[in-house]
């Protein structure tokens, strides 16, 4: 099966009722982001209780269109609802991916950071006399005057708006592959009803690791465009805010926004991707599920914690 051509003839075959779907799901996920403006916090309670469940009924309302079930906002809201339930909830993984994503984020600040200054120590000699004075200051504890330095120089607000923008659109790009590549779960849950969601995430997941070459073949020669789409929305968002403003929170909230415009097309087609890829795999991972006991969690942990203790 070519997954790809496959998932492309879903796509283009009933467009208008998907892109209508991602539609709404950007609504959702914009006004979850304008909370960010009230408050950060407000957003993070927000991403569980709305963004996912939203996440899993956009998926499933893509399903339906693709099976040809008749829908309204009242099979929508009743996905919706069903994303609670102990099948379906944390089928996403959000903290796993929250967490690796985070892994990501940090190493792309120390190399970004690392890269970026030495190219500045080398080329701007008076970013040399700030970092000086940003130490010295530092032994005084002087906060204000050190705010001010960097406030006030070029090179400096340039750089850390760099390594601002790289890291976060790396946890960004990491975290959106965490959870959407796990998202194939959804289309298994029918068949192992025993399990909770991020059980059979998991144990899906391990067990790709088996036809991890061609199953990952499949999969990015029919996602490439995804990433390349985020990448151009958050330039995007980026350009159209930066002269405009100093505030970091309003730049990274616009680039992030226009990623996610960007990206809405593409996600009913990314959706037909991961239901063609079942088809393909299907009775692999039913076999393979099939046969591992509730336990074999516990003893994935271990062979895992093994090989990471082989390898240190």
């Amino acid at each position: 099966m070519n997954v790809k051509k496959e998932a492309k003839n879903n796509y283009f075959k009933k467009i208008g009722p998907k892109l209508a779907l991602s539609f709404s799901f950007l609504m959702i996920v914009f006004l979850s982001l304008a909370t960010i403006l009230l408050n950060p916090f407000i957003f993070i309670l927000l991403f569980p209780f709305l963004i996912t469940p939203a996440l899993y009924a956009f998926q499933l309302m893509n399903l339906g269109l693709n099976s040809g079930v008749n829908l309204s906002n009242k099979t929508f809201f009743s996905f919706f609802r069903r994303s609670f339930a102990p099948q379906t909830r944390s089928i996403y993984r959000t903290l796993s991916a929250f967490g690796k994503a985070l892994l990501v984020w940090l190493l792309s600040l120390f190399v970004v950071t690392l890269i970026s200054s030495q190219i500045l120590i080398n080329r701007d000699p008076g970013f040399v006399d700030i970092l000086n004075d940003i130490a010295s200051l530092e032994r005084l504890d002087s906060l204000d005057e050190i705010m001010f330095l960097i406030e006030s120089n070029k090179s400096f607000y340039y750089l850390s708006t760099a390594i601002t923008l790289t890291s976060v659109f790396a946890f960004f790009l990491a975290f959106l592959h965490f959870i959407l590549k796990g998202a194939i779960t959804v289309f298994l849950t029918p068949f192992f009803p025993q399990y909770f969601g991020k059980h059979l995430n998991k144990i899906t997941m391990l067990v790709l690791k088996i036809v991890k070459p061609q199953y990952n073949r499949d999969y990015y020669r029919a996602i490439w465009l995804g990433p390349i789409l985020l990448l151009l929305g958050f330039i995007g968002g980026f350009l159209a805010t930066f002269f405009l403003t100093n505030n970091i929170t309003y730049i990274l909230l616009a680039s992030i926004s226009m990623s996610i415009l960007f990206l809405a097309p593409f996600l009913p087609y990314y959706f037909d991707v991961l239901e063609k890829l079942f088809a393909k795999y299907q009775d692999f991972l039913l076999n393979q599920i099939s046969g591992k006991p509730q336990d074999s969690l516990q003893k994935d942990d271990d062979v895992d914690q093994k090989d990471k203790a082989d390898e240190e």
